[in-house]
């Protein structure tokens, strides 16, 4: 059987005589290759046309036929040529020797100029009529051996071959050749949406407050103790900041504390116009109130101090001063110690019962510290709808935990995948996957952020460049390189996530998710094979 281009399958259907011809051409042995409608565009007398072809079969022992058809029957009356159709109906047509002819010229003008071997291909023409029987001569360019009717459809290789001895141009042509004309005439060619275009288009979407924010507004507004859990791009920042700056609306002397120090200067930003509003992590909190109180900090503290004994300096420091705020919103609360919480409701003016709102989400607890036992008198409101993160950003997301995904999410692009093995160098590996996003996919350096597992890469990766852009720190102009800890509670619209080889199953499953957590629009994620979250991600990355 010929191989066969079907070249305007999204066209209408083709005409019943074009259907006889190909049904006929597919019956050629294998050493022929049939292309179907083509189109093309090429100068023609100077100018840009369009050049067209009922069929062009070509072996590579012989040449290339342009091959015209014309279906019904044919009347010639003072060379002008007319087709009489099934019904008896006659139309105009043009001389299809004179069509054959300049789609010759035109063919070979359009493939000499892509590549000039292509110009030795011998190329001829012929036209068929396959609902004609009679063999005669139809005027002077119409020879009989260009020229095929209905018996030669049962015998078509042999009459392909009549053709090109009569135009004594049979003459054999490479493989390479070959191939090069199927690449022109048929090409395989995926034509796709840069990132960057997607990314503004799904970015555009994830800007709504959804229902289920609006709920936690009002219930905000109702309950003076909440924990308000979901799970990452559900709103729990924007809620924390919106209530802090209503407090702040209200006169009340707020105190917005989280874990993360990035996060915190992402908040203080938001709040810098309000009135009365403090925002600090734990840490700092810690250590600036007992610096202030005259107390001494060890000069490297381990854990055990900052969960407990950090918390009852505090405790103390806020007794001593007796009311210092009138609310306290905490982000980031599974990554606290249950004590923190009971310190921090000391610093209000009345700690039993003054606004305390903790936001958190128990798949993002990276330090397994039994958070929950510190929030027993809470209310609960739950947040389902996802508004920061695409949807299959939020498919990888939930498969690394095996949850149902949350409604809500932008559609967006699949997110990438790519291991790497043992021998490989993987800051070469970040830098150059880098690069080709923000070459090929034209993702601008602000919108790009590499996380990584491993603080140490980030520290190696950092002393680099993306082809001009510095591989910077977040807040630095570059390209924003920082550990997924580090970065947790924060978004880029494009996370370059790279994971490493030394995480355990747990530790490796919550890094994963953050880590992808964090990208709003887009997701490359650079990992060995053997990572516990390598085979879901990847499963689910292949979903649509």
């Amino acid at each position: 059987m010929a191989i066969v281009y079907k070249l305007d399958e999204g066209a209408t259907h083709p005409p019943q005589s074009e259907r006889e011809v190909l049904g006929a051409l597919a019956r050629l042995s294998d050493d022929w290759i049939v292309f179907h409608s083509v189109r093309w565009q090429s100068l023609r007398a100077g100018r840009q046309g369009d050049g067209e072809a009922d069929f062009l079969v070509a072996h590579r022992k012989h040449g290339l036929v342009v091959l015209e058809v014309k279906g019904g029957g044919i009347v010639i009356e003072d060379g002008r040529w007319t087709s009489v159709d099934r019904h008896g109906h006659s139309h105009a047509i043009k001389n299809p020797y004179v069509q054959a002819t300049h789609s010759k010229h035109a063919l070979l003008a359009f493939l000499s100029s892509f590549d000039q071997s292509l110009a030795q291909i011998p190329i001829v023409h012929a036209v068929a009529f396959p609902d004609v029987e009679t063999h005669v001569c139809l005027g002077p360019v119409a020879t009989p051996e260009i020229t095929l009717f209905s018996s030669d459809l049962t015998a078509i290789e042999e009459a392909l071959l009549r053709v090109f001895r009569h135009w004594g141009a049979s003459r054999p042509f490479s493989s390479g050749q070959l191939d090069r004309l199927v690449t022109l005439l048929a090409p395989t060619v995926t034509i796709e949406r840069t990132l960057s275009i997607g990314l503004r288009k799904t970015e555009a979407e994830i800007v709504r407050l959804t229902e289920s924010q609006q709920r936690g507004f009002a219930r905000l507004r109702a309950v003076s103790r909440l924990l308000v859990s979901g799970g990452p791009g559900t709103g729990k920042t924007l809620l924390a900041i919106e209530r802090a700056r209503l407090l702040s609306e209200q006169g009340a002397r707020v105190l917005m504390v989280c874990y993360n120090e990035l996060l915190s200067r992402v908040i203080r930003h938001h709040l810098a116009s309000c009135l009365g509003v403090e925002v600090s992590t734990f840490h700092h909190l810690c250590t600036s109130a007992l610096r202030q109180a005259g107390m001494t900090t060890p000069s490297v503290p381990d854990q055990s101090w900052w969960d407990v004994e950090a918390a009852k300096e505090l405790e103390a420091t806020f007794a001593a001063k007796s009311g210092v705020y009138d609310a306290v919103i905490v982000d980031e609360g599974q990554d606290f110690s249950p004590l923190w919480f009971k310190t921090l409701s000391a610093g209000l003016s009345d700690p039993e019962h003054g606004p305390m709102y903790v936001f958190a989400d128990d798949r993002q607890e990276l330090w397994r510290r039994d958070w929950h036992s510190g929030l027993k008198h809470f209310g609960e409101l739950e947040l389902s709808d996802n508004c920061r993160n695409s949807a299959p950003i939020v498919r990888c997301m939930n498969a690394i935990f095996g949850t149902a995904s949350p409604p809500g999410a932008a559609e967006g692009a699949p997110v990438i995948t790519i291991t790497y093995g043992p021998g490989d160098d993987l800051a070469s590996l970040v830098l150059e996957l880098s690069q080709r996003l923000m070459e090929d996919q034209e993702v601008e350096a602000s919108e790009l952020t590499i996380l990584v597992d491993e603080p140490r890469l980030a520290e190696r990766l950092r002393n680099a460049y993306v082809g001009e852009q510095p591989v910077v720190g977040f807040g630095g102009d570059g390209v924003v390189c920082e550990s997924v800890s580090r970065f947790k509670g924060l978004e880029s619209p494009v996370v370059l996530l790279v994971l490493s080889r030394s995480h355990d199953v747990p530790s490796g499953l919550v890094a994963a998710f953050v880590g992808l957590s964090r990208a709003r629009a887009a997701a490359v994620i650079l990992m060995p094979s053997d990572h516990p979250a390598a085979r879901s991600i990847t499963e689910a990355a292949g979903r649509r």
